[in-house]
């Protein structure tokens, strides 16, 4: 209410519940980088530097969203209420966006074919490693020294 100089009442009386602006508050932005890349890709660059930027970018908005994530989970909020109306879930988006991705990148032989679900859901996981539980994957720790 401070930043946005109106009074909390005013603020609380915009999202009618307390429960509804932390919803509000906790839900990942519309416009995701990594994503915005991902559906713009591949371009011409070779296939290591473009996977080493999407990468980056997809750990930086893990260590963004993954507090978020864990207090929400706390707050025994259902994650369907964190839904806007008829929006595609963000897990089931993200997996979506990157197995599309790797497939362009076939498609234009920029990689030998793999079975791009599994390899997207691999990368998935490696990010959760790094935020949920701790532990810096190598592939963590030299994407945040690069």
């Amino acid at each position: 209410a401070e930043e946005l100089n109106v009074s909390q009442p005013a603020l609380f009386k915009r999202f009618g519940t307390k429960q509804k602006l932390f919803i509000e508050a906790m839900k990942p932005p519309k416009d995701i980088a990594w994503m915005q890349l991902a559906e713009k890709g591949p371009d011409d660059r070779p296939f290591k530097e473009q996977l080493e930027e999407l990468l980056r970018e997809l750990f930086a908005f893990f260590k963004v969203i993954g507090p978020l994530i864990q207090v929400v989970k706390m707050s025994n909020i259902k994650p369907s209420d964190f839904l806007r109306n008829g929006e595609e879930p963000i897990p089931v988006k993200a997996l979506r966006i990157l197995v599309e991705w790797l497939d362009r990148c076939q498609a234009q032989g920029l990689i030998r074919f793999v079975d791009s679900s599994i390899v997207a859901v691999s990368i998935l996981g490696a990010c959760h490693l790094d935020v949920f539980v701790g532990i810096e994957t190598e592939l963590g720790d030299r994407l945040a020294q690069s």
